[in-house]
């Protein structure tokens, strides 16, 4: 018999402001007409851990993992006000959203999820430094991709959005061929400022 597996990740659903200023700026470096697979906005996230697949009885460990985290942490502000580009601006591979504001604490979040799920017997994993961002799309090839780092640097983000990451969500994915299909299966809340949750 062949156990069951569920696609998974933990991440924090991103605002309707958030979601307005990805298509905004999706729309600008649409014009660099690149060949670029852009992300729906809808489907929007920022992710604090790819778990991949896993089993039923891990999903509870998760579960349990993720409720000690969210009982430690109150809730913070996040900025989008920046472009950016993985491994870098010059050479983009992956173009991001993100901000220096509520850097280090999703920073401090996602290491404090990833060190319950060590001690829940989950492999640490590789080594990667975290850098909290939303991806808003992914280069297929070099076709036009010098226009588009010429983009990359000159648009500037006039309104930034801050929001709140109030609440840390286990999803489920989907790969379909239209696309991933994201189903949160449970959410855990952040403390609030007076220290309830």
């Amino acid at each position: 018999m062949t156990l069951s597996t569920v696609r998974s990740f933990i991440a924090v659903e991103i605002s309707k402001e958030s979601q307005e200023l990805i298509r905004q700026c999706q729309e600008y470096l649409k014009g660099a007409n690149a060949d670029i697979k852009w992300v729906d906005p809808n489907n929007s996230h920022l992710t604090l851990k790819f778990l991949g697949e896993i089993s039923e009885n891990q999903i509870n460990e998760v579960k349990k993992a993720l409720s000690r985290v969210s009982r430690h942490f109150s809730v913070f502000p996040f900025e989008l006000s920046e472009l950016g580009g993985f491994p870098s601006l010059e050479k983009p591979r992956t173009i991001w959203i993100g901000g220096k504001k509520g850097q280090d604490k999703t920073r401090q979040l996602s290491e404090a999820i990833k060190n319950e799920l060590i001690e829940a017997g989950f492999p640490k994993g590789e080594h990667q430094e975290f850098n909290a961002h939303i991806t808003l799309g992914r280069l297929r090839s070099s076709h036009h991709c010098s226009d588009l780092i010429k983009a990359l640097n000159e648009y500037s983000i006039d309104f930034p959005i801050t929001q709140e990451i109030d609440k840390i969500i286990l999803f489920k994915s989907t790969l379909t061929a239209k696309g991933p299909i994201y189903e949160p299966l449970e959410g855990f809340i952040l403390k609030d400022s007076e220290g309830k949750g």
